[in-house]
């Protein structure tokens, strides 16, 4: 009868851990990989084509690394979901300078972000217009 009692006790822990792996994740951990750029904008006009092809920004922990075909930059972000529009924050240590945005998590392997320049102020809405200071950028998750 010990025995299985024990057997009992060690399913529930491992239900109970299960359970624990089922947790909803957060935005920043939904965040994490890689995720290729598919398409941009500036100041109303879409990216030209070829543009974006090796664009590709890797979030890992509290480190986020733009890569493109001539350089990879390392920054730092943090997350406000609480905001609406959600707000991201990208930081460049290097120059010590940060660009304020806004994020939409669409599904799991989506994401929209608007970053404006260095400076200026954050934007409200996911979207360009000639004389903003934003870039529109959809990406989507790479599979590892």
């Amino acid at each position: 009868m010990i025995r299985y009692g024990l057997l009992v006790v060690a399913a529930c822990l491992l239900v109970a851990a299960d359970k624990k792996d089922d947790a909803p994740k957060g935005d920043k951990d939904r965040l994490q990989g890689t995720w290729k750029v598919t398409l941009g904008e500036a100041e109303g006009k879409p990216a030209p084509p070829g543009a974006l092809k090796d664009a590709r920004m890797v979030f890992a922990g509290d480190n986020v690394t733009a890569k493109g075909a001539r350089r990879d930059t390392p920054m730092t972000f943090k997350l406000d979901p609480s905001k609406t529009p959600r707000e991201i924050d990208v930081t460049d240590p290097r120059k010590n300078e940060t660009v304020k945005g806004i994020y939409r998590l669409e599904d799991d392997d989506t994401l929209k972000l608007c970053l404006a320049l260095p400076g200026t102020d954050r934007p409200r809405e996911f979207a360009t217009k000639e004389g903003a200071k934003t870039f529109l950028m959809t990406l989507k998750r790479e599979k590892p």
